[in-house]
């Protein structure tokens, strides 16, 4: 485990180009990226520093170096993935509240939680469960970035004009608990579709399994089977993916 440890004696540096040294920040950068696929793959909690440092090829005192301690790994990977996270290109604050919003909304909660194919994502994800079994230090500095805040914040936008509209049901939790019930939900089925075979038998189909998911956070928001009928049809939803992933808008 990732531990605030003394600084090991220097080892062998990292190997670099015959043509210049790595700067500071290429270093910590490289690191990073040699690290990725163990973020992903085994976490936090029981990755070592020495697995960490021989991944990419450097010594354990010059991983201490750059990251000496666990917040500051945790800070560092944080921003080494936000950049390519699938919501960071979306500039929520120009969506309207309306309900078809609402709907591709909570289709792009289930969909970028439940199917993380890019190692960022999966190392996010993986690390956020270690988190919330440790300290809560990284899920907390992950869920109120600014980007995850803005979505949040459209959402339940979103939910309350539904409320007014007459969309969505006036009873029941307030319009934020609903949007974070519909994503703690989503995080669930990723995390019991993460072991093979996954704990709990869901659709062999990601996309179905988004699709119905989707319906279920719905729902549990409220939103009237009227508005779902007109919204979010099969073909509604499955209109989003396209040969990139999906689109970000409806």
């Amino acid at each position: 485990m990732f531990d605030d440890l003394p600084q090991p004696v220097e080892g062998p540096a990292m190997s670099r180009t015959p043509h210049r040294r790595l700067s500071a920040d290429e270093r910590k950068q490289a690191i990073l990226e040699a690290g990725l696929p163990l973020f992903a793959h085994q976490g936090l909690r029981e990755l070592s520093t020495r697995e960490l440092a021989k991944s990419a090829g450097v010594s354990e005192a010059l991983l201490f170096k750059y990251f000496p301690s666990r917040p500051v790994l945790y800070e560092e990977i944080y921003r080494f993935c936000a950049r390519r996270l699938p919501l960071e290109a979306i500039n929520f604050e120009t969506l309207k509240p309306t309900t078809a919003n609402l709907v591709c909304l909570v289709y792009l909660t289930c969909r970028v939680v439940m199917i993380a194919n890019a190692l960022e994502v999966k190392a996010v994800m993986r690390m956020m469960g270690d988190s919330l079994l440790d300290d809560g230090a990284f899920a907390r500095l992950l869920l109120g970035n600014n980007v995850i805040t803005a979505f949040r914040e459209r959402v339940v936008a979103c939910i309350e004009a539904g409320i007014k509209a007459g969309h969505i049901t006036a009873d029941g939790p307030p319009p934020a608990l609903r949007f974070w019930f519909v994503r703690n939900a989503a995080t669930q089925v990723y995390f019991h579709r993460l072991p093979q075979p996954p704990v709990v038998p869901y659709d062999d189909d990601p996309l179905e399994v988004v699709r119905q998911a989707t319906y279920f956070g719905l729902r549990g928001i409220g939103l009237k089977e009227s508005q779902i009928s007109k919204h979010a049809s099969r073909e509604r939803l499955l209109a989003w993916e396209c040969e990139d992933g999906f689109r970000l808008v409806p």
